[in-house]
């Protein structure tokens, strides 16, 4: 059966769902925007681990060791965002009560900021063999790009992911296969196992337990963040595509602008929170 909650219970799940949703949604935009924006300006993608890694053995072989170098610099760079975010939130989760987002985001939209300044300086800032001065923008994107990925980190080291969608992509697979295996398939045999005890069972209840089966089994509301976490971050690299063909660097002022309204969200929304719990113990 699906789980009962009751009305405050439904509330609080409802939300908390929403508010995962929305934030989710907003940085997977953020960073679909920002790697798109990374491999235009700069020839490669900002967020993509395995990808810096394969592109620093490419360039290698290839004797351009300045690009190679890079390359791998990034990688390390995306590893210590990760790490200077779990230092701000003091090794803590999103989930406990005394951490707050609000500085990773903050620290995140500056760095941004830097990248948009420095594009005033470089009319191109492609990294090539020839050219790769102004190499330390781009990792400091991928510095960015960490902090964000190990922002939403929850219990027992699963998170939200938001930088790339490989992990996101392969959850939504899963949730998939294993609806159709606990739902699809054992309302299958179920109808089969009716018909042998000549059991004609009613449409509508095989329907009431298959909706049931596929709640349960595929946990729908984690379906459902996962799809809109992919939606959005294929809208962000749209628009960061678009966006940099015509404002060049300028466009990344749309997330920075948005990690900024999330910075003074949360810092609003906690301040709220600590009201209330002082005022809960002075009664």
């Amino acid at each position: 059966m699906i789980p009962h909650f009751s009305s405050k219970n439904t509330k609080i799940f409802l939300l908390s769902f929403a508010h995962k949703l929305g934030l989710g949604s907003v940085l997977a935009f953020v960073a679909g925007l920002v790697n798109s924006v990374g491999f235009l300006g700069f020839g490669q993608f900002v967020s993509h681990v395995s990808g810096h890694a394969t592109f620093a053995a490419v360039q290698y072989s290839e004797q351009y060791y300045t690009l190679a170098l890079t390359s791998f610099s990034a990688l390390f760079f995306f590893i210590t965002g990760a790490a200077f975010t779990a230092i701000l939130l003091k090794g803590k989760t999103v989930e406990d009560i005394d951490t707050t987002y609000a500085w990773p985001l903050f620290i995140e939209a500056i760095l941004l900021f830097y990248v948009v300044l420095g594009s005033f300086y470089y009319n191109d800032m492609l990294l090539t063999k020839d050219s790769y001065g102004h190499a330390n923008y781009f990792l400091i994107l991928s510095f960015a790009m960490g902090m964000q990925n190990a922002t939403l980190r929850k219990e027992q080291g699963s998170h939200i992911r938001t930088t790339h969608m490989t992990g996101t992509a392969t959850d939504i697979g899963v949730a998939i296969g294993s609806a159709f295996v606990g739902g699809v398939l054992e309302i299958c045999q179920r109808i089969k196992i009716s018909k042998k005890k000549k059991e004609i069972s009613h449409t509508s209840e095989i329907l009431v337990d298959s909706v049931k089966v596929f709640y349960i089994k595929s946990r729908v509301e984690r379906l459902f963040l996962h799809v809109t976490t992919l939606f959005s971050f294929g809208v962000g690299a749209i628009v960061g595509t678009f966006g940099f063909l015509r404002y060049h660097f300028f466009i990344l002022t749309i997330p920075m602008f948005l990690l900024f309204v999330i910075t003074v969200f949360e810092i609003r929304s906690r301040n709220i929170k600590r009201k209330l719990r002082e005022n809960d113990k002075s009664k």
